[in-house]
């Protein structure tokens, strides 16, 4: 806003500002950092996001010269859609932004031109991050090998719970608050899976508590697997392996009247009061406006894919919720993916993980779909028992998806590149 002079009411180029500093903002997870495709590119000397804005807003994003790693509209894209709601209101305190409208341009080798978001009038809120205390929580881990590996892990689990249960029982202490047991390599994540076949998995056991000593009791009668439960349980070696217990900081968010806050720049101890807008504006999200986007079911010989061959994708947290944005590889798939993914049956490929509903946003600057998936990760961030606090599966899970798409596409097995 200083370099080129902005007003605070220039909603355009602020939506702009706002999307570059949403693009670099992970570092280097706009150069390849998570990349889908990440066959394409190497790790061992990424390059870090440069970015050139314009006056307009527009603005060149790259990496510097003879740095791994890679930029593209698949890896800029991916992270457009990284940890957002609904694309067409992005708040942020000085403008709503409309990301569906972004447009990417490959215009060089690791180079790229970003334009077109559209900005609104803010709210009138700020947004507020708040942290309570919620107890204590630590982790177990086992590892166990064998046939019924899974199965197995499961019983150990319940038989030391039970265990614990009875002595909490009998000294007239109350129950665990929330236990969750997890089978890792037993198709866990993916909803595609059979546990049954596993023949090695990680146990991992969550545990909370209103007091630390039953979560130390459970850790202490767990050393009992490795001698007196299944054969092929084991520990992991090294020191400081073993979680400690810890106290649960639960985070929750609110938003205040932007009136009831006064702004202030402290130097060398002295206060300024600084005025800022505070009426907003906002009317309604970008993407109440969309027209009906065309979707179509394949036609012709079909075949079944994974969705990674269609699609990029990235997911990430907001809170309780994790999202998962989908792009197209090419225009011509998006119609059949509007069809075949839907809002439901994403909902119900995700049964084990969402509770809540599943919202589907269309991002047609980028052709793209955005997933919004509620009460899907155990309360969120540093409050859960689960093993993906922040949404960095869900993607990676959703491109396991299998589709039925024409075989003309040439998709299958035997095609030779994404």
């Amino acid at each position: 806003m200083y370099e080129f002079g902005w007003k605070d009411d220039q909603y355009d180029q602020l939506c702009m500002g706002t999307v570059a500093g949403h693009l670099i903002e992970c570092s280097a997870q706009c150069t390849g950092g998570l990349f889908t495709d990440w066959q394409s590119e190497k790790w061992d000397n990424i390059g870090y996001p440069v970015v050139e804005v314009s006056s307009d807003g527009s603005f060149t994003l790259s990496k510097p010269p003879g740095t791994d790693g890679i930029v593209n509209f698949g890896s800029v894209a991916e992270q457009l859609v990284y940890e957002i709601q609904d694309p067409g209101a992005y708040h942020v305190p000085d403008v709503a932004c409309d990301f569906t409208s972004v447009k990417i341009e490959e215009i060089g080798e690791n180079v790229v031109r970003v334009y077109g978001g559209k900005g609104q009038p803010p709210t009138d809120t700020y947004k507020v991050c708040c942290t309570v205390p919620d107890n204590f929580a630590s982790i177990v881990l086992m590892i166990v090998v064998g046939h019924d590996a899974a199965a197995k892990a499961r019983r150990t689990h319940e038989t030391i719970l039970g265990r614990v249960q009875r002595i909490l029982k009998r000294m007239g202490g109350p129950d665990f608050l929330e236990t969750r047991f997890e089978a890792i390599g037993a198709s866990h994540f993916d909803p595609n899976g059979d546990e049954k076949t596993a023949t090695e998995v990680v146990a991992k056991v969550g545990l909370r508590h209103q007091d630390k000593r039953p979560i130390m009791l459970y850790k202490r009668e767990a050393i009992a697997a490795g001698v007196s439960m299944a054969q092929g349980t084991t520990s992991f070696g090294g020191p400081g392996v073993d979680g400690k217990v810890s106290e649960v900081l639960r985070v929750f968010s609110l938003v205040v009247p932007k009136s009831s806050l006064q702004c202030e720049v402290v130097v060398d101890g002295k206060r300024f009061p600084v005025a800022v807008p505070t009426a907003g504006g906002f009317s309604a999200s970008a993407s109440s406006r969309l027209t009906s986007l065309p979707a179509a079911p394949p036609v012709g010989e079909l075949e079944r894919v994974p969705l990674l061959r269609l699609c990029w994708a990235r997911s990430g947290d907001k809170g309780n919720m994790a999202n998962v944005g989908l792009i197209a590889r090419r225009p011509e798939y998006l119609p059949i993916l509007r069809h075949l993914v839907t809002p439901e049956r994403v909902k119900a490929y995700f049964a084990k993980r969402v509770q809540g509903k599943v919202k589907r946003f269309e991002m047609p600057g980028i052709g793209g779909l955005n997933f919004l998936m509620h009460e899907a990760l155990g309360g969120g961030g540093m409050a859960t028992l689960h093993s993906d606090p922040l949404a960095k599966t869900f993607g990676q899970v959703l491109l396991l998806m299998q589709v039925e798409v024409p075989k003309a596409w040439g998709l299958g097995s035997s095609a030779s590149k994404l």
